[in-house]
């Protein structure tokens, strides 16, 4: 068998594909098996006598397998937010879970007890993404 430049570059090419398919495989196939979610259980938002300072207890559990990095919670009566805060917490990895017990922040505006409000759960993912769930609570006396 004679080698010729035929065959050379015939060689040449499908090493050249053969090396992409395996860059490929490599670059994407983590992004395609990160799965990024979380739940949020027993929320219940505390008003304190003041009206301006509330107290949120609840539960969060990565059922994803990134690590969360942040929490962020809003809180908004119609349209308006009126309570915006963020917990740097530890990494919470992935079927791990948190409770964040007496988070207290102050409100823009007075909060009533018994008033229906909507709270916004916000995760940072530890590659910078963001994520965020709503939830409707009905505020109680501290």
């Amino acid at each position: 068998m004679q080698i010729t430049f035929e065959n050379i570059l015939w060689i040449i090419g499908v090493l050249a594909v053969a090396g992409l398919v395996v860059y490929t495989v490599y670059s994407y196939a983590p992004r395609l098996i990160m799965n990024k979610d979380y739940t949020v259980t027993d929320m219940n938002v505390y008003i304190e006598s003041n009206l301006r300072w509330a107290r949120f207890f609840f539960t969060i559990k990565n059922t994803g397998n990134v690590p969360i990095t942040e929490v962020k919670v809003e809180l908004y009566e119609g349209g308006t937010k009126r309570i915006y805060g963020w917990n740097n917490i530890p990494d919470i990895n992935g079927g791990e879970s948190r409770s964040v017990n007496d988070w207290r922040l102050q409100s823009s505006g007075n909060l009533y007890a018994g008033k229906v409000y909507t709270v916004r759960v916000i995760v940072r993912f530890i590659d910078g993404d963001w994520k965020s769930k709503v939830m409707q609570v009905v505020l109680q006396p501290y």
